[in-house]
């Protein structure tokens, strides 16, 4: 079987100002935030110094540092509840 058919489409949430990726949803609901690692000179992978999951709503500023715009994510996106501008959701009456 090749790569190509183990395809996993992921779901990020952008900044609301400057569209990068910030955050993971995963199907599940959770939120997956991974910062750092790479590799080093030799060519060897090294594992991110942060990978979390988290169960609930999150507010994190953006990463990249010419913008640091506050996002506010929805774990529970109640339509009558919340307003949410990454999902496109709004409130209604």
């Amino acid at each position: 079987m090749s790569k190509n058919n183990n395809i996993i489409n992921k779901t990020f949430l952008q900044c609301s100002r400057c569209n990068k990726r910030l955050i993971e949803r995963l199907p599940n609901g959770l939120f997956r935030f991974i910062f750092g690692g790479g590799k080093t000179r030799d060519g060897e992978s090294i594992p991110p110094p942060v990978d979390m999951h988290i169960h609930g709503s999150v507010r994190m500023r953006c990463t990249r540092r010419t913008c640091r715009e506050v996002n506010t994510f929805q774990y529970f996106p109640h339509i009558k509840s919340f307003s949410d501008k990454q999902s496109g959701l709004t409130e209604e009456e």
